[in-house]
């Protein structure tokens, strides 16, 4: 008897952490989509710059940083630790005039992606590389890894 009861505290436990994580995903998501913040790395004029993609993805806004050559993982670093964002420097630049770089110029470890926007290249692969999954590659998150050394650009 005292198992059977330890079992459904368990399991009640359990669903509560579960909707508490399902409605945590769902905040987190709908915040990400509204207020996502997009870093960047790119040469300009032989000058690395770090700073901020516009919401079209067509200019960029360069941060105050002091390693520009060092990409955005220091400023990834400093936001988790509660630092402000440093300010913008410079004018805005249309991200046609530039050489975008790796953001994470130097991974400290592999970088686990989600290939959100390979799905014609997962169509391709469907009939020959993935041939035991769903033929609807939608049903199917697309995922892979990068090597710190394979990071270029």
């Amino acid at each position: 008897m005292i198992r059977l009861i330890q079992f459904e505290t368990a399991v009640s436990f359990l669903k509560k952490i579960d909707a508490q994580v399902l409605s945590l995903r769902k905040t987190i998501n709908t915040e990400t989509r509204d207020n996502a913040m997009r870093l960047a790395s790119w040469s300009w004029g032989n000058q690395p710059y770090v700073g901020i993609v516009s919401a079209d993805g067509h200019e960029l806004t360069a941060l105050d940083v002091a390693r520009p050559d060092r990409g955005v993982l220091p400023l990834i670093q400093n936001l988790l630790q509660g630092e402000p964002l440093p300010a913008a420097k410079g004018t805005r630049l249309p991200v046609s005039v530039v050489q975008l770089d790796a953001p994470l110029r130097t991974p400290k470890r592999s970088i686990f992606c989600v290939g959100r926007n390979y799905r014609a290249h997962a169509a391709e692969l469907a009939g020959s590389v993935f041939t035991s999954n769903a033929s609807d590659v939608g049903q199917w998150p697309i995922v892979f890894t990068k090597l710190p050394e394979c990071v270029v650009g």
